[in-house]
């Protein structure tokens, strides 16, 4: 894929999602849905290693990283150096992990009684996942943008890919998760009072 169908295809994901995905059939296979994934990924972690350098966060990271994974001090080179070995480290994984994060996805989809391929689940993965991977790397509102414009592209993908309705891929999506997220947290927050009344 060159430069310039990868601009024209993120302006189109960006602007005319129902159109995009309405034509993502005549997409066969998952190798264009993974080199867009691969060369937008690259972007933005090349981008976030420069905002570190720039704004000289660098060292408060792999002071922080250090402590996680403590093999990191025995690295005789430069902070710099190291970052840059962390980020494309992560870029790696970040690629390996698309497959899985796909397949996780296809079961959920699965579930809610959606009928397609894997394949289907994987670009669509990768294509609502842009907007995240263009704006995630700014700080502050970046990857709140990114992760909300990327949930809409989910939804509206999931409904044109698989015709599920839009009130089952809310649930889907919001309702569920949000429903997850208040059980766990109310689940917390009573063991933790449960303890202090213990102790």
């Amino acid at each position: 894929m060159n430069l310039s169908k990868q601009i024209e295809k993120t302006k189109e994901i960006l602007s005319h999602p129902s159109k995009f995905f309405d034509n993502l059939k005549k997409e066969k296979g998952i190798k264009t849905a993974f080199t867009y994934f691969a060369i937008l990924s690259f972007v933005y972690f090349f981008l976030y290693l420069v905002l570190l350098l720039i704004f000289n966060n660098g060292n408060s990271v792999f002071t922080n990283l250090s402590k996680i994974f403590p093999i990191m001090n025995s690295f005789n080179i430069g902070i710099p150096l190291q970052l840059f070995i962390l980020t494309i480290s992560s870029y790696i994984f970040e690629l390996v992990f698309s497959f899985v994060g796909a397949a996780l996805l296809h079961v959920w989809i699965l579930i809610f009684g959606g009928k397609g391929k894997y394949t289907q689940t994987y670009q669509l993965s990768i294509y609502s996942s842009t907007p995240s991977l263009l704006f995630g790397w700014i700080p502050f509102l970046g990857s709140t943008i990114g992760l909300i414009y990327s949930l809409y592209l989910l939804i509206v993908g999931t409904q044109k890919i698989y015709k599920i309705s839009k009130m089952k891929t809310l649930w889907m999506y919001i309702f569920l998760p949000l429903i997850f997220v208040l059980l766990i947290t109310i689940f917390l927050s009573a063991f933790v009072i449960l303890y202090r009344i213990k102790g």
